[in-house]
């Protein structure tokens, strides 16, 4: 599938693009450049959709992983271990309150 055959996939649907852990990641190796991307990850699948809303998608979702400008990736998760262990992974990370709860 082509790149820009699946982002028309993703944009017309109010699910994006249900899959797997592992064809997510057979599909990150034939992506050179990101310019933005949003991934959300949920125990239950009834919650796996588009959100109106950032917030609530941050508080229903198990994990929220999301690239900005090609660049930098915020992630929010209720795992702290698993936060945690990103920090020890990666050098440059900085902790971030989502702008509802300032």
């Amino acid at each position: 599938m082509f790149i820009s055959e699946l982002i028309k996939k993703v944009n017309s649907s109010k699910q994006g693009f249900p899959c797997t852990f592992t064809s997510l990641l057979k599909i990150s190796e034939k992506i050179f450049q990101e310019i933005e991307v949003l991934i959300i990850g949920c125990k239950m699948a009834e919650n796996l959709h588009r959100y109106e809303e950032d917030q609530k998608m941050y508080e229903i979702c198990d994990i929220v992983i999301e690239m900005i400008d090609g660049s930098f990736w915020e992630v929010f998760s209720y795992d702290i271990s698993w936060i945690n262990d990103l920090e020890k992974k990666y050098k440059q990370i900085e902790f971030l309150k989502p702008d509802f709860q300032q």
